[in-house]
């Protein structure tokens, strides 16, 4: 299903001037910038109602002369900038030579219209009759749509059942996020319903998403000389400075859901794929997954960091700021993850709360080829 050609919903008109160009330069019909014109939909499984996404090769195309055999699957962030990340992603694959072997979809977690303008990239493409919609934030956490029984993790899965389907050349799946984004995937690692049948390879990208999904009630304390201190005692990123540490422990807290879904994996929704929180360990501990996040993701100023939205008591738990929080984080799965390979982060510098600036980066683009630790 096509969108309406005549217009640029997120570059502009200066986009709209220059899209012929950059598509003739392509390898792919639809390429970036994301146009209405590479705006398509899919039916989930069990529902009446659609789902839409930007993607690089026409779903109609089932049949072409080289089909991909591989997939990326990249989710905005609140603001819903899809064809942002979609973009991004895409400058990756053509700098890597992968555009002709891969197709990329961006989907969208669309609102009604009375949230459009609270979580919404300016001139982004509206919601359609017969679109499953969203509230501005129950799509971050898996929750289901407002108007029908589907999750968006659900909706992750059938994404990937729909591209399988289409192209069953497809062996490789990478399902990367950034931000919201970034915590809608390192949920659904641990929650997908998908059972793989060893016919799909699946990979995970985490980028600097604003809380994460602790797989148990421990969280990070700062320590300097060995006696408990502020996190600005860090004045170094968490954990860089020899005398300034992080430690693992149950926080004594009054706040008294700071381990309770989606920060923990206590009281997991019913619409979950399971209930039990050593199930959702497991699938996490054995998944391949990858962290990113940029090394000025803490400071003010323009383009170094956008507002944490959460700054409840579970979420300043783990961290003052995005940056922060990731180290933490990995630190302790690491710590937590013998005997098995410990995970990666990779803190990119120069890059705040960017996604272009976070997957356009050597490690950025390290991190969706699978390339390097």
């Amino acid at each position: 299903m096509r969108g309406s050609a005549g217009r640029c919903w997120w570059a502009g008109l200066l986009a709209c001037a220059l899209s012929g160009a950059v598509q003739a330069r392509s390898l792919e019909g639809c390429a970036a910038p994301a146009s209405p014109d590479c705006l398509f939909a899919f039916q989930p499984a069990g529902s009446a109602r659609t789902v839409r996404f930007f993607g690089s090769i026409d779903p109609a195309d089932a049949a072409r002369r080289d089909p991909p055999t591989q997939a990326y699957i990249v989710v905005h962030g609140h603001a819903r900038d899809a064809a942002r990340i979609f973009d991004a992603t895409w400058s990756v694959l053509q700098r890597a030579g992968r555009a002709r072997t891969a197709v990329l979809v961006a989907p969208l977690f669309q609102v009604s219209a009375d949230a459009d303008t609270r979580c919404q990239t300016r001139g982004g493409p509206p919601a359609q009759a017969g679109d499953l919609l969203w509230s501005c934030s129950s799509w971050i956490d898996g929750g289901r749509a407002v108007d029908a029984g589907l999750g968006s993790f659900e909706v992750l899965d059938a994404l990937v059942e729909h591209l399988q389907s289409t192209w069953p050349s497809i062996t490789r799946v990478t399902i990367a996020g950034f931000s919201a984004g970034a915590q809608l995937v390192q949920r659904h690692v641990g929650l997908s319903r998908r059972v793989d049948d060893g016919s799909l390879q699946r990979r995970h990208v985490v980028a600097s998403p604003g809380t994460w999904l602790y797989l148990d009630d421990q969280r990070p304390q700062p320590r300097r000389d060995g006696e408990p201190a502020v996190w600005d005692a860090c004045v170094e990123p968490a954990g860089s400075d020899a005398s300034c540490q992080i430690h693992f422990t149950r926080p004594v807290t009054d706040c008294a859901g700071f381990n309770a879904w989606k920060h923990g994996l206590e009281g997991l929704p019913a619409w979950t794929s399971t209930d039990e929180p050593a199930v959702v360990a497991a699938r996490y501990a054995a998944a391949s997954v990858r962290y990113l996040v940029g090394a000025a993701d803490r400071q003010a100023g323009p383009g170094a960091f956008h507002p944490m939205p959460d700054r409840g008591c579970a979420a300043m738990l783990q961290g003052p700021d995005r940056l922060r929080r990731a180290l933490a984080y990995v630190q302790h799965e690491n710590e937590t993850r013998s005997p098995r390979p410990p995970r990666h982060l990779s803190v990119v510098p120069g890059c705040g709360h960017d996604v272009r600036c976070v997957f356009g980066s050597p490690q950025g683009a390290a991190a969706l080829l699978d390339e390097g630790p």
